[in-house]
């Protein structure tokens, strides 16, 4: 069997095929196959599937597939595209915002390149602000 035809199955069952077009009262309808939701909520639900091989016969996942649950993280911050590191904070009180944005110690030294980004609005930004008006500065590295 080939990897398509792997793909083909795991499209199938946690998505959908399309597998063709009939008429219905003068319209054509489309048909879509899917696998019904008790049979692709688990992980150990890949070992009820199976894959027609290039002889016809189905082969179940089970012979070249194991599931496992794996954690990772639970939100990755991106920015432009490159890995980023959220940072939300507020200028030491009697320090403007804009000394506050001119300090790039935040970001440290490092062979690695650097890259810090305000973002933010600074005109809202009083002592007595909520956290959600504070600006924020994103770190990431590439």
């Amino acid at each position: 069997m080939s990897i398509d035809d792997i793909n083909d199955t795991l499209q199938t069952a946690w998505g959908s095929s399309y597998v063709n077009d009939f008429m219905d009262r003068g319209r054509v309808k489309k048909v879509y196959v899917q696998a019904a939701a008790k049979y692709r909520m688990l992980p150990d639900d890949i070992n009820l599937w199976y894959v027609r091989n290039k002889d016809g016969g189905m082969v179940p996942f089970s012979a070249f597939a194991t599931s496992r649950w794996e954690t990772g993280s639970p939100r990755l911050e991106r920015y432009n595209g490159y890995s980023a590191v959220e940072i939300v904070g507020e200028a030491a009180p009697g320090v403007s915002t804009g000394t506050a944005y001119g300090h790039h110690g935040v970001a440290g030294t490092s062979a690695t390149r650097r890259l810090l980004v305000w973002n933010g609005q600074p005109c809202l930004i009083r002592n007595d602000s909520p956290a959600h008006k504070r600006p924020r500065c994103t770190l990431f590295r590439y």
